[in-house]
């Protein structure tokens, strides 16, 4: 399950800055503009996040504190 995870967050924290970029390039006014701006208005009510680069920056930032926790974790049980 590690190598599954890892791969998966590997890949999704390699393509982060790239993502965020060609969001930031859509046309408000495009067709996809509008539905993205519909569904982070979606999001927006169902989350605690107020806008899409907060939610999508989520998982980078949560697997740099899991070594972290793990520590304590180790810490507390041992």
């Amino acid at each position: 399950m590690a190598d599954e995870m890892k791969e998966v967050y590997g890949h999704y924290c390699r393509n982060h800055d790239e993502v965020t970029s060609v969001i930031d390039k859509i046309d408000n006014d495009s067709a996809a503009g509008q539905y993205l701006k519909h569904k982070v208005e979606v999001m927006k009510n169902e989350t605690n996040c107020f806008d899409l680069p907060s939610m999508l920056i989520k998982p980078v930032q949560r697997i740099l504190k899991y070594p972290l926790l793990l520590n304590e974790l180790l810490k507390c049980t041992e």
